[in-house]
């Protein structure tokens, strides 16, 4: 637990979006965890929590930083949720989106359509594969599907500057980016580089020339170095070289140390990428997608106030 110094300057650094409260360190020692307490409100960004206080499974006794997490997934459920339980449908350019709950779910399981097929988004949809190719050809459908990527790859962004991962929930985080649909991984992928690239060589500048770093610039490096970190081994690209030469060092020597963080993260990451790899994150997701859409889809979501007929 934080005494009441630290307690001030964890809030000072981290935007009022809920109460958090700090339990222990993750296991891997890296990073801390940030639990929303009981008072977390239901939110448009409940999704963020690392780990949120209804969507993790009654019988998952997993500590929290072993959980499999998957953004988008979670970003599925929570615009879902608010779809059948809205009292009005949303809107898009103006417009109500007058679908069913299936053909909504439909467009947005399009994002995973980077590694897998249309018949395996049927196969969890419970759609015919030739309803979704009519659907597909519709100006709607096809509006929501590219609103939707840019919607989530905004809220992705944000949600990275603003929460704690731990090594292995990043493992899990890049490893879904990394099998979605490629105009959604470049949005995600492209300006959160910029942003993080930026912030590196800030950080470089300030230390060679013996400028104080600011907890919040280090809390943010840490973040977005990781998920990069971890996305290079799923989703390799030409800033690895940048990120393993210049970043890494700075991370380790500087960003650790000065964040107090006593277990390096390689090591963690390391091992979680051979104990599991993208084949086993993918049926992972599988199963939390399945859960989600059975949910919604079937009409027995357990907060449910309100629907709309499939």
């Amino acid at each position: 637990m934080v005494n009441g110094e630290q307690l001030k300057n964890l809030l000072l650094i981290r935007p009022p979006l809920a109460v958090y409260q700090d339990t222990a360190r993750y296991a891997s020692g890296v990073l801390h965890v940030f639990v929303p307490d009981s008072g977390c409100r239901e939110t448009d960004r409940d999704w963020f929590c690392p780990t949120p206080c209804r969507q993790l499974p009654a019988f998952n006794r997993q500590p929290a930083h072993m959980d499999p997490i998957f953004l988008y997934q979670r970003w599925l459920y929570q615009k879902l949720h608010e779809y059948v339980t809205s009292p009005r449908p949303p809107q898009l350019r103006g417009r109500d989106i007058k679908f069913s709950p299936s053909q909504y779910g439909a467009a947005l399981m399009q994002a995973y359509l980077g590694k897998a097929s249309l018949a395996w988004v049927a196969q969890h949809t419970g759609m015919p594969v030739q309803r979704l190719r009519q659907w597909r050809r519709e100006p709607q459908f096809l509006l929501v599907m590219d609103w939707s990527k840019s919607i989530f790859s905004k809220a992705f962004h944000e949600n990275l500057a603003l929460n704690d991962y731990s090594v292995i929930q990043h493992h899990y985080i890049a490893g879904e980016i990394s099998l979605l649909e490629e105009s959604l991984r470049v949005a995600v992928r492209v300006p959160l580089y910029h942003r993080f690239k930026t912030l590196g060589r800030t950080l470089i500048s300030r230390h060679q020339n013996d400028l104080s770093l600011s907890q919040y610039d280090l809390r943010l490096f840490r973040r977005f170095f990781l998920f990069f970190l971890a996305l290079e081994h799923h989703w390799p690209s030409a800033a690895h070289h940048r990120i393993r030469e210049d970043f890494l060092p700075l991370a380790k020597n500087v960003v650790w140390p000065l964040l107090d963080d006593k277990l390096w993260a390689g090591p963690v990451l390391e091992s979680v990428q051979q104990t599991t790899p993208l084949p086993q994150i993918r049926l992972e997701l599988q199963s939390k997608l399945s859960e989600t859409l059975q949910r919604f889809l079937s009409g027995q979501d357990p907060g449910k106030c309100a629907s709309r007929k499939a």
